[in-house]
């Protein structure tokens, strides 16, 4: 069955995919500083590290002990303050690590008055989480000449990786917010942000098999905080430019550190962003790009240790046989990740129990279908990170949730070790609670008995059930398409700019014979009765159009006009269709006003106010 599948597979896409037998040759080889010190580690002061970039005469090492350190901060508290540093220092073998010489040219911008409340900021996306809190010694600048320092030159960025042997930690927490920061601190003319930054991993985690991604984001060698802590002690290591903090504009999800899981609240994450970060990927990975229009066919996300689909082969040909789509099954045992993500970006649905696995559908082209399997007792409702992806604003993915309701259909594995799911270490009341619920109750993070005894189930997927939730969703994919058009993405409304030329005046209205004035629409937030008025005087009020308005195509146009009197709380406001009005309620002679106008296109699109009085 495999076989027929994948022999499909092949001959529709053209090629057959081959797993590379070392993916370190993709990049460049890592190297000790202990290789990259000319001295071997124990470098003079004022020797450099030549990592490929080597000191020049035009970039001799700085005298830390003339110049101190310096910090630019920016941000309010620590879970959104982004730092850059001059002369930022690394000691291996002191507790934290990171000095901050104070010396007479030291600059303090932007920083807080008590950085230990409770922390400068935090080294990854995660916010607020109290292991991963950046913060350094205090010295005088006189005092690094106590130590053997080695200087990197160039730009460096310094964060943690949450959790690197995880992917949708990698991908959401690490590298999608360590792009989208490297495009705000870094310039490049031809990428989204310089790659000759340097990258350095400070978490202390070894390299890992995700290793690969991390480095796709730097031209130079990633180092780890290991390849620091390789240096003798008494060592510096210092940096010229070094920034520290990730921007949390890209996050969607949280994991339940002191409420549930589920979507961060105030989410800015856009699929523009994401988008952007997918297609970086794709071709530094040397991936083609075409114009994500999907193919027809299903890539199954394959598990073959744990949360296993246990009639997978009957799935995928009742796919077949159902739809009409060639099917593939993919995964780490059989697929590099390079060649995961080749796949799952022409694919026109995705398939997978819940999993990290299940964060590659944001390579998904516009309009793919995603379908995750939940295991027994698991709600859907409480575990959504992939849903929340799938519909932010602009990715134009459609999302379905297949549930495994009947509990024959469950092998469980309660001899497992704790971290996959195992509950024979619990008392036998408490077993027996967890094996008889119907449903994991809501719980934090992270190490819930009944949340991982479920999780790490194996299921048989109930195929009648299945295919009835791929039928809806094509149903529902084939409604929004029509809907919205095949690119929905570009959603940020474009607005019209200041009216021009905004003059007022009080008119006597005999003298203006039979001018007319023309109908608008009054929406007053001054609940008082109106005032009695002069009737022969009124308020004409003259702007031109925006001036960027021909270009935004707009299907409806109209200008609002705050009005208000001297010395007075209340205002009136009105809606006009034209650029000339005059306005003869409760206008007196001699009476000085303020008038406030912007434009309004489409209901809801605003321009800034352009403001003017009589």
């Amino acid at each position: 069955m495999h076989q027929i599948v994948f022999f499909a597979f092949g001959i529709s896409l053209g090629v057959i995919l081959h797993r590379y037998a070392d993916q370190d040759d993709m990049f460049l080889e890592r190297t000790a500083p202990s290789e990259l010190c000319g001295c071997h580690g124990n470098c003079p002061l004022g020797d450099s590290v030549a990592d490929g970039n080597s000191p020049t005469p035009s970039s001799p090492d700085p005298d830390v002990g003339r110049e101190g350190s310096s910090v630019w901060c920016t941000g309010n508290n620590h879970t959104d303050r982004m730092c850059k540093f001059r002369n930022l220092c690394y000691a291996p073998h002191f507790q934290g690590g990171f000095i901050f010489f104070h010396g007479t040219d030291t600059v303090k911008q932007g920083f807080p008055k008590n950085r230990f409340d409770p922390a400068l900021l935090d080294m990854t996306s995660v916010s607020d989480h109290n292991t991963q809190y950046f913060d350094f010694a205090d010295l005088n600048s006189d005092d690094v000449y106590k130590f053997n320092v080695s200087f990197y030159h160039g730009n460096s960025f310094l964060f943690n990786r949450f959790n690197p042997e995880n992917l949708m930690h990698v991908l959401h927490d690490d590298l999608l917010p360590l792009f989208v920061t490297l495009a705000q601190v870094t310039l490049s003319d031809s990428l989204p942000f310089d790659t000759n930054t340097r990258l350095l991993l400070m978490d202390g985690w070894p390299a890992g098999e995700n290793f690969e991604l991390y480095q796709v984001l730097s031209d130079k060698p990633v180092l780890l905080k290991q390849d620091l802590d390789k240096y003798p002690k008494g060592s510096l290591v210092c940096f010229r430019n070094a920034f520290v903090g990730l921007s949390k504009s890209s996050v969607w999800y949280q994991y339940g550190f002191s409420e549930p899981q589920g979507p961060l609240k105030d989410t800015t994450a856009t699929a523009t962003q994401i988008r952007h970060f997918t297609n970086f990927i794709r071709r530094r990975f040397d991936l083609s790009i075409g114009d994500e229009e999907s193919g027809q066919y299903v890539v199954l996300l394959s598990r073959k240790i744990n949360r296993v689909i246990l009639n997978e082969s009957e799935v995928m040909f009742a796919l077949i046989q159902e739809f009409g789509l060639r099917v593939v099954a993919i995964g780490y045992e059989t697929h590099s990740l390079k060649e995961q993500i080749q796949i799952i970006s022409k694919a026109s649905i995705l398939i997978g129990v819940h999993g990290s696995l299940l964060t590659l559908s944001m390579f998904l082209p516009r309009w793919a279908i995603v379908i995750e399997i939940f295991p027994y007792a698991v709600n859907p409702e409480n575990y959504t990170p992939y849903k929340t992806l799938t519909n932010l604003p602009g990715m134009n993915l459609v999302y379905r949730a297949w549930r495994n309701l009947k509990e024959e259909n469950s092998v469980t594995h309660p001899d497992y070790p704790p971290h996959l799911g195992g509950i024979h270490h619990l008392p036998g009341s408490q077993q027996n609670e967890i094996m008889a619920s119907g449903e994991v109750p809501l719980h934090l993070c992270c190490k819930d008995p009944e949340w991982l005894f479920r999780i790490y189930q194996d299921t048989f997927v109930d195929i009648p059930s299945f295919i009835s939730t791929v039928e809806g969703a094509l149903s529902n994919r084939n409604t929004l398409r029509s809907d919205q058009g095949r690119d929905s993405s570009h959603n940020d409304p474009l607005c019209p700019t200041k009216v021009g030329n905004l003059t007022c005046q009080i008119v006597n209205l005999d003298n203006l014979g039979n001018e007319m004035k023309t109908t608008n629409q009054k929406f007053s937030f001054n609940d008082e009765e109106p005032r009695s008025t002069n009737r022969n005087v009124g308020l004409k009020l003259s702007f031109e159009e925006p001036w960027n308005l021909p270009y935004l195509e707009a299907r409806h146009i109209r200008y609002e006009v705050w009005i208000q009197e001297s010395g007075e709380e209340n205002y009136s406001a009105w809606l006009l269709p034209t650029t000339e009005y005059i306005f003869t309620e409760n206008i007196k002679d001699n009476m000085q006003y303020y008038v406030w106008v912007r434009c309004v296109i489409d209901e809801d699109v605003q321009g800034p106010f352009t403001v003017a009085t009589t």
